[in-house]
């Protein structure tokens, strides 16, 4: 049984109890319901995949400053070791929630290194986790056949399989009711939906929306430097004696979430449940990523949810994700780069989390303005092409990204009537990492 989180750390993820926010900064109160949650991107909020000082982060420009094979496009072959399908009959739908509207990322020209100008890239988080959804799938022998709206359609030639992939956007600005208004619109698109597997992708974190306001108005303020939840805990503990720090007994995690109270959680489980009573041939799934916040903090919500399948990370060695220990280049006078920590949070599951890339049409083959329209993109555009030529060798890591390659591999090879119950037999070994091969029976 999952245990979600609900208290760690002071020195990770605590408020409340005896402390008052640093000034310009924002205190929570008690989760009511989805009227004070709201959904976040690893790129509103930044974990421990993320440097403050610009030299590395989630997105990186040049991925030929990484070391020699830390960096491959995704594949199913690749990321699960798995060959080419046996036929599947039965089409699939991808749900992908996550937020389609740009965010600004700035990094150094030579990341991990912090030298070099610094260059900034508009990325479309949803758009990202979509292409790369659709390069695993593309891997897996299906093409493109329609794009247009709000979703993709692919189909396999080998099987006549077809798998649709539905964005649901949940926008660039914070809501006072925002998980209400997402399960509204998730339990229209699902009512849809009749395709004998159905698939939903969360790679986004569950917060309190005044916490995630603090953080991207700090982002504003101090745009010389990248913003983190830790930066944010650190400025919550300025002025507070040891004393005061030792009297918060009492305090609440920022990611706590009431999955029976949440409507969004409530809308997931009730989906499984409803499917697999009136339809037992059907097939549901919810995964989630995991979160990018220390191998020590547990899933985050809606990955800590029963109803949902948690993916953490690894490296392509299949080990825990993190920037080995970096010499520094002959003639720059460069400091070395410590080891980074590893930067997953575990889930049921794992999936290749770091370096992934792709090419330019994969990336910005969709961003042509729509019609009429030049301020109107593409929602699955995920950076502007002229941008990457300062991103000359795009890379990017983080669950966001291990959370849709399991997607993929569900929407491609799960055949109908497979019981979710079953998937967590199939997949990788979460607490074992020396177990990460994904047993072939299942697919």
């Amino acid at each position: 049984m999952k245990r979600p989180l609900l208290a760690v750390t002071l020195s990770t993820l605590l408020l409340g109890g005896g402390y008052a926010p640093a000034p310009g900064l924002a205190q929570s109160k008690s989760p009511e319901g989805g009227k004070d949650i709201c959904a976040a991107t690893p790129y509103e909020i930044m974990g421990q995949a993320w440097r403050v000082d610009f030299s590395a982060g989630g997105l990186i420009p040049n991925s030929k400053n990484l070391p020699t094979g830390t960096v491959h496009p995704p594949t199913i072959a690749q990321v699960f070791g798995l060959q080419k399908p046996h036929p599947i009959s039965g089409n699939a739908t991808v749900i992908v929630i996550d937020r389609f509207t740009s965010v600004p990322i700035t990094s150094t020209a030579e990341a991990p290194y912090k030298t070099g100008r610094k260059v900034t890239l508009d990325v479309r988080h949803g758009a990202l986790v979509t292409q790369h959804l659709q390069a695993m799938l593309a891997s897996d022998g299906f093409k493109l056949r329609s794009a247009g709206g709000q979703s993709l359609k692919f189909t396999r030639d080998t099987d006549g399989r077809t798998v649709t992939v539905l964005a649901l956007d949940f926008g660039s600005s914070i809501q006072s009711r925002q998980t209400t208004n997402l399960a509204r619109q998730f339990n229209a698109m699902i009512h849809e939906v009749q395709d004998p597997v159905v698939i939903v992708n969360m790679s986004f974190v569950l917060i309190k929306c005044d916490v995630l306001q603090a953080i991207i108005q700090k982002h504003r303020e101090e745009a010389g430097r990248r913003y983190t939840l830790d930066t944010y805990l650190d400025d919550l503990e300025v002025g507070k004696s040891p004393a005061e720090r030792k009297a918060a007994t009492t305090a609440k995690a920022i990611f706590q979430v009431d999955p029976k109270v949440n409507p969004l959680l409530k809308a997931i489980a009730r989906a499984k449940l409803d499917l697999a009573k009136a339809q037992p041939k059907r097939t549901f799934v919810a995964v989630a990523a995991s979160g990018n916040f220390d191998d020590e903090v547990e899933p985050l919500w809606p990955g800590a949810a029963e109803s949902v399948i948690s993916v953490g990370a690894t490296n392509w060695l299949k080990r825990s994700p993190g920037l080995p220990l970096l010499r520094s280049r002959p003639g720059t006078g460069e400091p070395e780069i410590p080891a980074e920590h590893p930067w997953s949070s575990p889930g049921d599951a794992t999936a290749v989390g770091e370096w992934y890339t792709l090419d330019t049409a994969q990336l910005s083959g969709q961003c042509a303005s729509q019609a009429g329209n030049p301020q109107a993109v593409d929602p699955w555009c995920a950076v502007p092409a002229n941008q990457l030529l300062a991103w000359p060798n795009f890379a990017y890591r983080g669950t966001s990204f291990s959370a849709p390659s399991l997607s993929a591999l569900l929407a491609s090879r799960l055949a109908s009537g497979q019981a979710p119950s079953d998937l967590t037999r199939c997949l990788p070994d979460a607490k074992n990492l020396a177990n990460q091969a994904v047993n072939t029976r299942c697919f």
